[in-house]
């Protein structure tokens, strides 16, 4: 596996770039906006050597001050993808590594080409990669390869790529309608996920890229970071669809005027959206109805129809346990608008209210804007539960468990014995050695004993003992 890390800091540098075979390494520090151009061929060079043989990963690390870069890196990427082949596989993920935070696009090439085989009527392999493992061909693509393709390879029933400056925006709003009625759904994947990475780069959002299908309602000015009322997208994937509505870039235009810095306005937003999309891209959730989303002024309400499910659990975020909320965590972190470090700032900043609807569950994600009185309410609370566990202690001390209102044997045995005894004086010490006993086992029966009138208790502290009533 090859490796390229790249971290932005204001300017930009290329360190630790190896090769396996021959530990090749390479180190520069390019300037933005000067020579960059130059690290955009060299870079688009080894990156497509490699991801179209066995794979490789590129790091893309940058902190606050590396958000105006990353909006060039996407014209890197772009360029990178058109040199792609059809059955490369392009995942962006986030990375946390050594207080270093950024994405990384992992690329490799499908093991599996589906083709159909025209003799046997049936197409020779059903399956291709996706992430870590593979997935069946919808009925859609199935049917498409069957009766669209005539035996071609899967690649040559793909649209030709093209450039982003190259796209008719007006045409593929018409065009990819009613090419995904024919089942060119991976011919939209490749295509739309670009155009998806547009939109994300301009949002802020650098990680949970996924398929976007509605991503063209947006128009090509997408990439100048437009105002617009109404956007309304659709994320297809595995059969899934989730819905996205609202004026949300105006939204985010608004908080950007009052805000020194465009990550300081999307903080806190910017992270719920990708904890947002990273749940309802999750395998937890159910594949057979919709999943909603709508965004409206600063709340986000999320509708799972199904059972409850462990995407959107705020709980395990907070505890950093779940390997996939770590990352979102981790934004929350660095992004928060008073940096936010422990989990009980989060909790301060992030109000989750559930709400069951038959089987549908409802879950709502809103800024706090009382943060003072949410942390009162927090200390209260806390306050209380301690008060209630130190009570239980102090009860748990203090009670014993009574099996009846009758003497045991060994009960009977001991008054008997004292009761014999000149001065009829019983302790603790004395009981526990003549039958044996425990300590606990010895004061539990005295007390027993007391409280049936037995015998009765003189002293104090260390000083108790008992005498067996007349």
């Amino acid at each position: 596996m090859q490796e390229i890390n790249i971290f932005y800091r204001g300017f930009m540098s290329i360190t630790n770039y190896k090769q396996r075979k021959d530990s090749q390494q390479f180190q520069k520090v390019v300037i933005y906006g000067k020579n960059f151009d130059e690290l955009q061929e060299e870079l688009k060079t080894h990156f497509i050597s490699f991801a179209n043989s066995k794979g490789g990963e590129i790091y893309f690390s940058f902190d606050n001050s590396g958000f105006r870069t990353s909006v060039k890196l996407k014209e890197l990427i772009y360029r990178i993808l058109q040199e792609l082949s059809a059955r490369i596989n392009l995942v962006i993920e986030l990375f946390d590594d050594e207080n270093d935070f950024g994405l990384i696009a992992k690329v490799w090439e499908s093991p599996v080409k589906p083709v159909y085989d025209k003799k046997a009527g049936i197409l020779a392999s059903s399956f291709v990669r996706s992430g870590k493992g593979y997935r069946l061909l919808t009925s859609l693509e199935q049917e498409y390869l069957a009766t669209e393709s005539q035996g071609k390879s899967f690649d040559s029933c793909m649209l030709p790529s093209s450039t982003i400056e190259d796209l008719d925006i007006e045409s593929l709003r018409k065009a990819i309608p009613a090419e995904m009625k024919n089942g060119l759904l991976l011919t939209e994947e490749l295509l739309l996920e670009q155009l998806g990475l547009v939109l994300k780069t301009n949002f802020g959002m650098i990680g949970g890229i996924p398929t976007i299908a509605g991503i063209l309602l947006l128009g090509k000015d997408v990439m100048k970071f437009p105002e617009f009322d109404g956007a309304f997208v659709e994320i297809e994937q595995n059969e899934r669809i989730t819905s996205l509505s609202g004026n949300l870039l105006q939204q985010i235009t608004k908080l950007n005027e009052k805000a020194p810095k465009l990550m300081k306005s999307l903080s806190l937003r910017t992270a719920l959206l990708i904890f947002i999309e990273n749940a309802i891209l999750h395998k937890d959730y159910t594949k057979r109805k919709p999943i909603k989303v709508t965004i409206e002024n600063d709340s986000f309400e999320v509708i799972t129809p199904g059972l409850p499910t462990y995407g959107m659990n705020l709980s395990s975020l907070r505890t950093r346990k779940v390997p996939r909320n770590e990352k979102i965590y981790y934004f929350f972190k660095l992004l928060g608008k008073n940096q936010i470090t422990s989990s009980s700032e989060l909790a301060e900043n992030i109000e989750v209210e559930t709400e069951y609807f038959g089987e549908s569950l409802r879950l709502k994600c809103s800024l706090r804007k009382e943060q003072q009185v949410v942390k009162e309410k927090i200390d209260i609370e806390s306050k209380n539960n301690s008060l209630n566990s130190r009570r239980k202690k102090i009860e748990k001390r203090t009670t014993f468990e009574e099996t009846d209102s009758e003497l045991l044997p060994r009960h009977a045995e001991a008054l008997k014995y004292f009761s014999n005894k000149e001065d009829g004086v019983i302790t603790r010490k004395t009981y526990e050695k003549k039958f044996n006993v425990s300590q606990k086992t010895a004061n539990l029966d005295l007390v027993k004993l007391e409280k049936l009138q037995k015998i009765t208790r003189y002293g104090k502290a260390r000083s108790v003992y008992y005498k067996i009533n007349s």
